[in-house]
């Protein structure tokens, strides 16, 4: 990955200010960390900084295209220290939500990347994309980010699209 510029907004006392003033961060992954592949200069260094302070950073992102373990992969490519439970993505977020929250034990019918698969297995949702199952009843149909579709939904029975 190519290094991006650095642009300077706060002087370096009061970054320490606010560095002080929390224990966890949440970072953005895409437009925060990199941007595509360009890796933005220093971060790496930053969230090293962050860590020896003792602080906990969370990598974050809405993208669902890859799971949480391709995402540590990609931070440990780009020179960021990275472990599972260190990533936020709404592909491990939509499993726990379908597990947890709604405690579905069904099949799904997924309409998505294999990163959202693998999350969903992960989970142990059993689930099958376009092809020779088709959707039956007390299922869920799951999409997730695709580059065709530019949206995300969730629907339960034919009812709710958000």
């Amino acid at each position: 990955m190519m290094a991006a510029p650095v642009n300077k907004f706060i002087d370096k006392k009061l970054f320490l200010s606010l560095i002080n003033k929390f224990d966890n961060f949440l970072l953005d992954c895409d437009g925060v960390i990199w941007k595509g592949t360009v890796v933005y200069k220093e971060a790496a260094s930053a969230v090293r900084k962050l860590k020896a302070l003792g602080k906990k950073v969370f990598y974050v992102t809405n993208n669902s295209t890859r799971s949480r373990q391709q995402y540590v992969k990609k931070l440990h490519a780009a020179g960021f220290e990275a472990e599972i439970d260190d990533v936020v993505c709404t592909a491990h977020l939509t499993a726990l939500y379908l597990t947890e929250k709604l405690q579905f034990s069904g099949k799904l019918y997924l309409v998505g990347t294999p990163g959202l698969a693998e999350e969903l297995t992960a989970a142990g949702l059993r689930h099958v994309g376009i092809g020779p199952d088709y959707p039956v009843e007390n299922r869920f149909n799951v999409a997730g980010f695709d580059h065709f579709i530019e949206t995300t939904v969730l629907e339960k029975d034919l009812g709710v699209f958000f």
